[in-house]
This record gives structure tokens, C-alpha cells and sequence, in this order.
């Protein structure tokens, strides 16, 4: 049995709970994308996995926060201090005693909260002891995270000039968007990749850090940089795609939208529990020494043009997944890359796999069909299967800003992510009520897609969603028009949620504002009922 992920309600039920168990392994990038290397699982007393005088490890601990009512909390800033707090209070609850036993014995730690675990290093012998202490459910050796080899080169052969919209622009219906009046004003985009060359010119000005600084804009988890930096060139052009403007030309989908960073990966090789740090850095993002966390400058989406390598751990890990789920429950929509491992069925690996990611395909806007290198769903189990992706967007030649002031077109479903969270951009700052409503955001965009006739991954039939392009292509256009003429019901709350700004040094000491407490009925279904009635009865 197959289910739609992006517009039936059990999607709400899966992005609340955490998952019980993996079911494969995280997909293989093809196409200039990022994939994460195989991980190995340890059970308790389970040691002959460690080799070596000394290594890094996760260990996430049996108890995990309930953030589901975070689904009953009514705005953006509210919803993210709630899922902050449940983190936080039960990381606190439970770590403790556990991370002064290994610093006592010399291993080095560092806590997550945004999933309730430790990153560790230190000797084998005090890692087989570490597996059966009480409270620990898993520890596993750090996994990598890669670029993956390209087909093509990752530079372009010869460099390009942004026209006044690119296609891609053009073809999801932005530019009409923006004579609207909507280029996705005071929306804040995450791009979580090998960091970004912010003095490009084409996206300089959209930097959020560019006259505050760079706390709270800027974290590098795969360095020690404390300005953005990305050594790569794949960072800067998933950016540019987001939010690039260069005068009058326009390489960006939401050009008026604002962009931070989180570097995951340095050059071609980095961890995946940096991985995790920048996802916990996108819920509160932090000043550079990792201080002050702060969810009112939470980006209301994130961009991950990176996933993993199928046949090895395709579904990723636990503590990914868990994250993904964290971060929708705190009001952030986590788009997410395919992948590239196309065209055989069933290759889209983490993050991407999950319900809780906005998955999306790359369409080839000259061919009018999906790229044979996009990877296909269904994914799940061989009991129940979900459809993904969720929808498609344009990554074939995209056009867009590289290091350190140049233009360039790649190709792959990395590139077709950005024009899903730059679309997204101009939805919330065309209905800023939709802020912290990721739920409601992406079956907007979904409904409103161009569908695509299904290939042999399934379903069959011309009617809902298939697995190779989800909804279909995304029409910004019909996604803004449909939002601004729907008349949803008023707010829980009199308080609107407000566009925090980062300041920087020094910073005034704040009294923090309570979480709010979840009362009522879902707020979700009753906000999706509203602007999407023939949908939601």
C-alpha cells in the first residue's frame, strides 16, 4: 500500500513521533550533490566495531523529547521555543551524570540536543564500557560526509552571465510572483552545505550578517571559520539559486529573502555529526563561540542539497531522522535534494526519505520530464511505501553564483532544491501568517503543482502523486494566488509573530521569553481545512 505524504494527515502523525527503528541507508549525490558515507550501529557490549587506539563516536540515549505539542502552538517564535525547551530540558535531565563519567576518564564530548545524544572520542576501552551504561540505547562510529563524484565536472567549462530571470526562474512562475509585490521580504533561508562565499556580489546583500555580523548568521561546524566562507563552489550556487540578485539580473527565486549558513562539509569530506550541530544551530541559531542560542532567529526554511548513498545505509541514522522531525515540529521547512542515484525505483535515501523532509526531484525544463538522474521513491517498506518525492523542480544547467565572483551552471537535484525553498520564501512573505506552518506551506505548494504523468516507479494512472515526481512541478505563481485569496481563521494568539533581527556584539543580556504551553485542538488541520477546503473537508 502506498500513502501521499504531502497532503494526508497521517503525515502529521509520522512528523510528531520518532521513529522506532531505520529501515535501509542515506543516497548517493550524482550530480554535484553531498552523500553520507556508510555508519556502522553498536549495540550495548557489542565492541569488536571499534579498532583503533581512539575514535569518534555518537551515542543517543534511550530518552528522547516529546515535541508533539508543538502541533497545538500558534506561532512561529512560540513553536520554536517550545520544541527548544523539550529538547533542552531533556537533554538536561539525562546527560549529565553520563558526560562527567567520560570526562573524568579523558574522552572529549560534545552534546546534542536537538537530538538527545554525544559526540564522543576517546579509547576503545572506555567505549566498550560506554556501550553498557545505563541510559545509553546506541553507540556507533561517526559517519562521513562526502561529495560525491560527478559525472560532469564540478566547475563549469566556460563561465556564464546571469540573464535579467534564468529559466528555471521563469518556469516555476517567481518573476510573475515578484510583479505581485512578493520577492519573499524578511523570510530567512538556512543553507545547510560547504558554507557560501558571501562577498559575491550576487548575494552580499541578502546576507542577514552582512551589517549585524556574523553571530547568529554564520556557524562553520566543519571548521574554524568566522566568516562564510565555502572552498568548494556547491554552497554558494544552491545560495545564489535561493536569493542571488546581480543589479537587475536575477539568479535567485526569492531575490528579497535573506540567507544564513551552517557549514557541514569543508572540501569534499566532512561528519555527520556536523551534520547534526548545523541542524541544531537552525533551531537557535548561536553566536560563532556557540553561545546564546537563540530560536527567534530560527530560519523559517532550510535547504539540504545532500543525502546519502544507497546499498549502504540508505535510510541514515536515528538521530537524523529525529532531527528532520525536531526541526518540522519547531516551524522550519526542511527542504531536502532527491538525489541523484536515478532512474532505478526506490533510490532516495536520507534525508530526503523521511516524511518529514520536502522532498524534491530535478526536472528538466527543455525535455519537459524528470531527469533520469533524479532518484525515485517509493521508499518505506515492503509492507507500507510512501510516495516521494514530494514534488519537482528545474536542476538541468541551472545558472547561479560561484566563488569567488563568477556564474555557472550545474546540474542535479541539489540544484532543483534551492528553487523549492526560494519558492517557499516568496509563499511566506506573500502570507506571513504561514510563518511556522511549514505543514500548511508545503501542501500549498504541492496541490498547486503542474503534475506529471508517472513512470514505471508507479503508481499507476495519471491521478495523484508518483514517485518520480511527487505532485509535479511547482508553480509559485498558483501557490501565492491560492494563499493570498484564502481566508484562514484568525490566529490562537494576539501576539503576530514578529521578524527578530541579530544584532551584534556586545549583546545585551535578555530575560528569556517562556515557551508557550499547547492548548486546543490541532491548529495544523484546522489552518490546512482553511486554505485548502477541497482538500481537507
Amino acid at each position: 500500500m502506498q500513502r501521499f505524504p504531502a497532503l494526508t494527515p497521517v503525515l502529521l502523525a509520522l512528523a510528531v513521533c520518532l521513529p522506532a527503528a531505520a529501515s535501509q541507508a542515506p543516497p548517493a549525490a550524482a550530480v554535484a550533490g553531498i552523500r553520507i558515507g556508510a555508519v556502522g550501529r553498536v549495540a550495548p557490549g557489542d565492541t569488536d566495531a571499534f579498532v583503533g587506539p581512539r575514535r569518534s563516536v555518537i551515542v543517543r540515549l534511550a530518552a528522547q523529547a516529546d515535541v508533539s505539542g508543538a502541533y497545538r502552538v500558534a506561532g512561529k517564535e512560540a513553536r520554536a521555543r517550545y520544541v527548544l525547551r523539550q529538547l533542552r530540558d531533556t537533554a538536561d535531565a539525562t546527560q549529565g551524570p553520563l558526560v562527567d563519567w567520560l570526562r573524568a576518564r579523558g574522552a572529549a564530548v560534545s552534546p546534542l540536543f536537538i537530538v538527545n545524544a554525544l559526540v564522543v572520542e576517546a579509547h576503545d576501552d572506555l567505549l566498550a564500557e560506554l556501550a553498557t551504561r545505563p541510559g545509553v540505547a546506541s553507540v556507533r562510529p561517526t559517519g562521513l560526509v562526502t561529495l560525491h563524484d560527478a559525472p560532469a565536472p564540478l566547475l563549469p567549462q566556460a563561465p556564464q552571465a546571469p540573464q535579467a530571470a534564468e529559466p528555471g526562474i521563469r518556469d516555476i512562475g517567481a518573476d510573475r510572483v515578484w510583479r505581485l509585490g512578493h520577492q519573499g521580504q524578511d523570510i530567512v533561508v538556512a543553507v545547510l552545505d560547504t558554507g557560501s562565499a558571501y562577498k559575491h556580489p550576487a548575494i552580499k546583500n541578502a546576507y542577514r550578517g552582512l551589517d549585524s555580523g556574523h553571530d547568529y548568521s554564520w556557524m562553520d561546524k566543519a571548521g574554524k571559520e568566522a566568516e562564510p566562507v565555502d572552498e568548494n563552489g556547491h554552497g554558494t550556487h544552491v545560495t545564489g539559486t535561493v536569493v542571488g540578485k546581480a543589479g537587475a539580473r536575477m539568479i535567485g527565486v526569492a531575490p528579497e529573502a535573506r540567507w544564513i549558513a551552517c557549514r557541514v562539509i569543508r572540501d569534499r569530506i566532512g561528519s555527520d555529526a556536523a551534520a547534526l550541530a548545523c541542524l541544531q544551530w537552525a533551531l537557535a541559531p548561536t553566536a560563532l563561540d556557540g553561545s546564546d542560542p537563540r530560536p527567534e532567529l530560527a530560519p523559517d526554511i532550510i535547504n539540504a542539497s545532500w543525502g546519502g548513498e544507497v546499498k549502504k545505509d540508505c535510510d541514515g541514522t536515528l538521530e537524523l531522522h529525529a532531527a528532520v522531525a525536531n526541526l518540522q515540529a519547531a516551524g522550519i521547512l526542511f527542504v531536502a535534494s532527491a538525489g541523484n542515484a536515478g532512474s532505478g525505483c526506490g533510490t532516495i535515501c536520507a534525508p530526503g526519505r523521511y516524511p518529514e523532509a520536502f522532498t524534491v526531484a530535478n526536472y528538466d525544463t527543455r525535455g519537459r520530464r524528470v531527469s533520469d538522474s533524479s532518484s525515485r521513491g517509493p521508499v518505506g517498506t515492503d509492507d507500507e511505501q510512501i510516495v516521494k518525492p514530494d514534488v519537482a523542480a528545474p536542476g538541468v544547467g541551472i545558472n547561479s553564483s560561484l566563488p569567488p565572483a563568477r556564474y555557472g551552471a550545474l546540474s542535479g537535484t541539489s540544484m532543483a532544491a534551492p528553487h523549492v525553498s526560494g519558492a517557499a520564501a516568496l509563499l511566506l512573505g506573500a502570507r506571513p501568517e504561514l510563518r511556522g506552518r511549514p505543514e500548511v506551506a508545503r501542501a500549498i505548494l504541492a496541490d498547486s503543482a503542474r503534475s506529471l504523468r508517472a513512470d514505471r516507479c508507479g503508481p499507476e494512472g495519471d491521478e495523484g502523486p508518483n514517485n518520480s515526481a511527487g505532485h509535479g512541478v511547482i508553480d509559485v505563481e498558483a501557490a501565492v494566488l491560492t494563499a493570498l485569496t484564502a481566508t484562514p481563521p484568525p490566529p490562537r494568539t494576539a501576539t503576530a509573530t514578529r521578524t527578530a533581527t541579530a544584532t551584534g556584539t556586545p549583546r545585551p543580556t535578555r530575560t528569556p521569553t517562556p515557551a508557550a504551553t499547547p492548548s486546543g485542538p490541532d491548529e495544523v488541520t484546522m489552518l490546512r481545512r482553511a486554505y485548502l477546503p477541497g482538500l481537507y473537508r
